[in-house]
């Protein structure tokens, strides 16, 4: 044992790893939780009207992570981006109208897109894959 007043040595030796695995723990509970803090990209709306009000808003302001929030996870990535690159080429002006248990994309005369409607854990999302048979 040490004369001096210091603690022996042993005691330094142990509070090196046990500190190094305190941060780590930490750590990954500091990950954990913003991932789990971090919102839901795909949320849907609470009705099939907010749904379709809330994407028209979105295709307006020609946003495509608002897009992309009320499309199902299944659209993937750059699916928003897309859909607006698509719109954009009808140079005409867009509206976004339920229809049944069908959301309608059109765009004036140039053409129209139909997509079925999902709901999961209470909201209304859009279907990503468009109805074969359009908007008849």
């Amino acid at each position: 044992m040490a004369m001096d007043g210091a603690p022996p040595r042993r005691f330094k030796k142990k509070l090196l790893p046990t500190l190094a695995g305190a941060l780590l723990v930490a750590w990954i509970a500091a990950i954990v939780v913003g991932i789990a803090r971090e919102p839901d990209p795909h949320s849907g709306a609470p009705s099939k009207e907010n749904l379709a009000a809330s994407l028209q808003s979105a295709v307006k302001e020609r946003d495509p992570k608002k897009i992309e929030q009320y499309f199902s996870d299944a659209a993937g990535d750059g699916y928003a981006e897309s859909l607006l690159s698509q719109l954009e080429d009808r140079s005409a002006p867009v509206s976004v109208a339920l229809h049944g248990d069908q959301l309608r994309i059109s765009a004036d005369t140039a053409g129209c897109m139909a997509f079925g409607l999902l709901h999961q854990d209470g909201t209304w999302l859009v279907d990503p894959v468009p109805a074969l048979s359009g908007c008849r």
